[in-house]
Formats: structure tokens, sequence, C-alpha cells
């Protein structure tokens, strides 16, 4: 056999063919190249980055069930330290010393609000005979103003009489529901201590505070009347020192003898 056909026999059997005929094929030397889906592999990544943010997710849900159920255990616990409690003292009844009558139902108006009028009345000085003011000019008198202070005076007094007295009638049923609180309050039953139970008296506890707050509001309100009534005394006291002190010096300008008669409207002044 030549060289050349013992060539193309080799190339043959290389190929897996002689001519047009199959043979059997040999092993190649050469392992072949791996072909890469790119696509498969974009898939595979995303699905592990799902089931890691699946995984992150489930950590977080437990965590935070654990938290919840922390936080039931230690509300379904009996609260036992109950050191903040706090005191406070009621308002009292007035004790009035009564001598000769003049305070007899004094005590009964502060603390019942009964007799308001008639106490305060008995009380204080009668003004009967003003029937003579009813000439002087309402505006220019300092009778006539001294009358209005007294008048608001005694209707800032009353007021403020008619609101301790209301006040104290309503101690009693307040006192009554702060005992029933500071026993809740202060109780160990688990039935009250659970975080509805507690709940519920934080809400007794605001609303009474609440009450609280509107009857300050009248207290407040008649103690500025009362204050009203005061500053008016005082300014009424200064207007009729200034009026005395114009009216002098103007008589000392004129031509009449105003040391005989310095000023008829003296008779009105205030002493400060």
């Amino acid at each position: 056999m030549s060289k050349k056909t013992v060539a193309a026999v080799l190339a043959g059997v290389l190929i897996g063919t002689v001519g047009s005929s199959p043979i059997v094929r040999a092993q190649t030397l050469v392992p072949p190249v791996p072909v890469i889906d790119w696509t498969l592999i974009g898939k595979i990544v995303q699905e592990a980055a799902l089931l890691s943010g699946i995984l992150d997710n489930s950590i977080k849900i437990y965590n935070n069930a654990k938290s919840q159920l922390s936080a039931f255990q230690y509300n379904a616990t009996p609260l036992k330290n109950k050191n903040w409690l706090s005191f406070f003292r009621g308002l009292h009844n007035d004790s009035i010393l009564n001598r000769f009558g003049e305070t007899a139902t004094m005590s009964g108006a502060l603390n019942s609000s009964v007799g308001i009028a008639g106490a305060w009345q008995r009380a204080t000085v009668a003004s009967p005979n003003l029937s003579n003011l009813s000439g002087e000019t309402v505006g220019s008198s300092a009778n006539l103003a001294h009358l209005a202070t007294m008048e608001m005076q005694d209707s800032a007094a009353m007021n403020a009489m008619s609101t301790l007295g209301d006040y104290r009638v309503t101690e009693g049923q307040n006192q009554a529901d702060y005992d029933q609180l500071d026993k809740m309050v202060a109780s160990t039953d688990p039935d009250l201590n659970t975080e509805a139970a507690q709940q519920n008296i934080s809400n007794g506890v605001a609303l009474q505070q609440l009450k609280a707050m509107r009857t300050q509001t009248g207290i407040n309100a008649a103690l500025l009347e009362q204050q009203l009534a005061a500053n008016k005394y005082s300014r009424d006291s200064m207007a009729s020192h200034l009026n005395l002190f114009s009216n002098i010096n103007q008589l000392r300008g004129s031509s009449q003898n105003w040391m005989i008669d310095p000023d008829p409207s003296a008779r009105n002044y205030l002493v400060p």
C-alpha cells in the first residue's frame, strides 16, 4: 500500500468516513467545548435572590412574633410594684366662730350652698338709707361709684360662697370615686391588671381630671370676679383724689376766696 493510500485511510478514520462510506467513529483526543446557557443561569440567580428575601422576611416575622409574645406575657402578669401611688388632701368644711349671731348661717352657706344671701347680709353692714343719692349724676358721683363697688363686691362674694358650697357638696361623691380608683390602681387582682383593664382605669383617671379642671374653672372665675371688685375700689379712690386735687388747683387760680368753700364736691371725696 502506498503512502498516499495510508494517509487517506488515516484521514478517513479521524473524520469517521472513508470516501462516502460510514465507519466506526474513533475517540477524539480533544475534549468537546461546553455550551453555557446564560439565560438559565440568570433565572437561577433570580430565584436564589427571591429565596433569600423570603428567608429574611420569615426571620423578621419570627422576631416580631417573639416580641409580641413577650409583651403579652408582660401585660398578662399582674403589676406588683405600686410604689408610685400618691396621696391628696380634700377640701375640708369651714367651721366659723359665731359670737353674737353675725356668722350663724355662714358655715352652712360655705359648706352646703344654703342661705347664701342671708348669711352674707348678716355678716356685713347694711346700707338701707341711700335714697338721697338718687339726684347725683352717674359717672361723676363718688358716692354712686362707692355704691357700685359695694354691689359688685356683694355679688362676687355670694358667687364665691356658692362655688365653695357646691364644691363641698360634690366632694363626697368625688371622694368616693377617688377611693374606687385608688383601690383599682393598687389592686393585684389579675383581672384588673390586664392591658385592657389598666387602660380603662387610665381612662377613669383622665375623666376625673377633666371634671376637676372644669370645677377649677368655676373657682378661677369667682376669684377673678372678686379681684375685679377690689380693683374697682382702688381705681375709684385714685379718681376721687385726682378730681379733688384738680378742683382745688382750679379754685386757687380764680378770683374767689377758695379758702371759704374750696370745693363743694369735696363731700364726695373718697379717702384713699
